[in-house]
């Protein structure tokens, strides 16, 4: 603007130099023809000609300055500003009459947007702008309508309705087979008549019970072994690697049985204990598989060995167990009634470890080794030998209080019988028991994590501000996180009151270019729980890979790798030209993306490109013209 108004000064100076020589020549004359002292009056008519010279100077100027602003010879561009005409117009709304259009960067891909602006055919462009905005703040917000957002909600609840996560008794009601594993933590379990829940073999489940545990007559928790399908050598023997006749018992918390003797051969031998007594946590071992005597035509094949119990783990803070609590091995499978088949090895019991506050057992908890497979042979003469049978397993029991009148039972198995009485296989050992009272703490603190999904951003800039709302009533708690998500790492503690305020996370957010929000809830009490009503993260972005191009011509006239805040399109900032762009199509009218409306418009589409997702806003157009 302030070159516009030196550049018009330029242009129109020679009208008041006329004016003043002019206003100057006429007070001479008439000051002249009044004046009767001749030396004045010859003075006055000297004077006469200076402003006779300045209006000769002023007319005869008139070309020499536009030479200097068509020829560009000034330091200002005055050349477009004096070619306007009296018929001069501005273009500032776009062809639909909006001075505003809204554009959005969905992924990285090619040019994508449309806006476009109608100028008459054959216009002369004498200035063009264009103004880009970019808002650089953004919001991510999880309002719990639903879990789309969270990846973990342990023991979390969340109301669909209304829209917010809290602290839910999570219960599991059995009443039918459910096979469990691994680590479980519950609020209160019930298993009712008819079910049960099952262990896989080899497998370990650790259940944690907050509130009771409960399980009725006809009930139970089974871990129990069954025959090895996959233990079918004809040979084997635990400790020394000579043929065996009898499969040798699993050992755990006693020595297994051996297996029968077919003189000269020898029976498998039975394993050997091991394990902790007090805090039992391994599966039972398995049977070994019976021998055959030899491989003549004929001979049949040997019994399997049962697989060892596996492992139960329970902390409660109440048990009552008037079901089953059961680990025992499996029993070694018979052999056949062809000669040169011996049983198979009974699995060893496996472990319980039973932890609660207040026990009441009137059902039984049992971890007996599995029996050996019979020899089945009907002579005396071409008998092979019974299995051993495995060892009890381990249980270790510990609680505040008890009462009940339950059995508890980890003994060895019975070995398998052979018509040859010298031949049976031997009784597993016997497991171990042990029982332990102390002082047990209440199971109160009940608590649940909550973590989002990974919130990465492909136009991030910066990270901003941590916003969430929550209750936390008397005996709840609440506390947040910001987690990077490949190490775990938290970045920032956040408790409930800089949360609701904003905390500012870019100082220890970092360079992270992804994090993920936790909270951590509890309380003593489900009827007392924190509620957590939304979380969300305002982050900085800006439009990475910015590109403008006019026409289609696949030209970029417009180009910044990043792009934050606003900015002016114009000739300054555009190569080429942005003027000069649009007087060339406003002339032509035939390239790609222009479109002539009437006879005397053409509408010329602008289009922008991003490598990031992001809003843009293109507004005020301002495109000076004359015909």
């Amino acid at each position: 603007m302030y070159e516009n108004n030196i550049c018009s000064i330029i242009i129109y100076l020679w009208i008041p130099l006329v004016i003043v020589s002019l206003l100057s020549l006429a007070y001479l004359v008439i000051k002249y023809k009044k004046e009767t002292d001749p030396i004045k009056k010859d003075n006055l008519e000297s004077m006469i000609k200076y402003p006779i010279v300045l209006l000769i100077f002023s007319i005869l100027s008139i070309p020499f300055w536009d030479f200097l602003i068509q020829a560009g010879i000034l330091p200002l561009d005055c050349k477009k500003e004096a070619q306007i005409s009296s018929s001069d117009r501005i273009i500032n709304t776009f062809s639909d009459g909006s001075k505003q259009k809204n554009i959005s960067f969905i992924v990285e891909g090619g040019f994508n947007s449309d806006t476009e602006i109608i100028i008459p055919r054959n216009a002369k462009i004498t200035r063009a702008t264009l103004d880009l905005v970019h808002s650089p703040e953004e919001i991510w917000i999880d309002h719990f309508y639903n879990w789309s957002y969270v990846e973990s909600h342990e023991s979390a609840g969340l109301n669909q309705d209304e829209g917010y996560a809290f602290l839910e008794a999570r219960k599991l009601d059995v009443n039918t087979t459910t096979y469990l594993e691994g680590s479980r933590i519950f609020d209160d379990v019930y298993i009712r008549k008819g079910g049960e829940i099952r262990v896989p073999h080899m497998r370990t489940l650790n259940l944690v019970v907050r509130g009771t545990l409960t399980i009725e007559p006809g009930s139970g928790i089974r871990a129990d072994g069954t025959l090895d399908q996959h233990n079918t050598g004809k040979e084997y023997d635990k400790s020394s690697g000579e043929t065996a006749s009898g499969g040798g018992g699993g050992g755990y918390g006693g020595i297994g049985g051996n297996g029968g003797d077919d003189p000269p051969m020898r029976g498998g031998k039975g394993g050997t204990p091991y394990g902790s007594e007090t805090e039992p946590i391994s599966p039972g071992e398995n049977g070994a598989a019976g021998g055959g005597t030899r491989a003549e035509s004929g001979s049949g094949y040997p019994g399997t060995g049962g697989y060892g119990g596996s492992a139960i783990i329970i902390r409660a803070d109440r048990a009552v167990v008037d079901g089953y609590i059961t680990a025992n091995g499996g029993n070694g499978e018979d052999s056949t009634t062809t000669d040169g088949s011996a049983g198979g090895g009974g699995g060893s019991g496996g472990s319980i470890q039973l932890s609660a506050r207040t026990l009441v057992l009137n059902g039984e908890i049992t971890a007996n080794g599995g029996n050996g497979g019979n020899d089945q042979q009907s002579s005396k003469s071409e008998s092979d030998g019974g299995g051993g049978s495995g060892s009890g397993g381990r249980i270790a029991i510990t609680y505040s209080t008890k009462g009940g009148y339950g059995k508890v039972s980890a003994a060895g198995g019975k070995g398998g019988q052979s018509t040859d009485p010298s031949k049976k296989g031997a009784d597993g050992g016997e497991g171990t028991v042990y029982w332990a009272a102390r002082e047990m703490p209440t199971m109160s603190i009940i608590s649940a994590n909550i973590t989002s999904q990974k919130l990465i951003f492909d136009n991030l800039r910066a990270w901003k501000k941590f916003y969430a709302n929550s209750t936390i009533p008397g005996g709840s708690d609440i506390k947040y996180g910001i987690i990077e998500p490949y190490s775990g790492r938290i970045l920032c503690k956040i408790d409930p009151k800089e949360a609701l305020q904003g905390y500012d996370i870019e100082n220890c957010s970092g360079n992270a270019d992804s994090i993920e929000l936790r909270t951590e809830m509890d309380t003593i009490t489900f009827s007392r729980t924190p509620i957590l009503y939304y979380w969300e993260i305002f982050y900085d972005t800006e439009i990475k890979n910015l590109e403008m191009d006019i026409g289609t011509e696949q030209i970029t006239e417009y180009s910044t790798n990043a792009f934050s805040g606003n900015v002016t399109i114009s000739d300054d900032n555009t190569k080429p030209g942005i003027t000069e762009v649009l007087n060339r199509l406003a002339k032509e009218c035939t390239c790609r993306g222009c479109n002539p409306t009437e006879d005397y418009k053409c509408k010329i589409r602008i289009r922008f490109a991003s490598k990031s997702s992001g809003k843009l806003t293109v507004e005020n157009p301002q495109i000076e013209y004359y015909e």
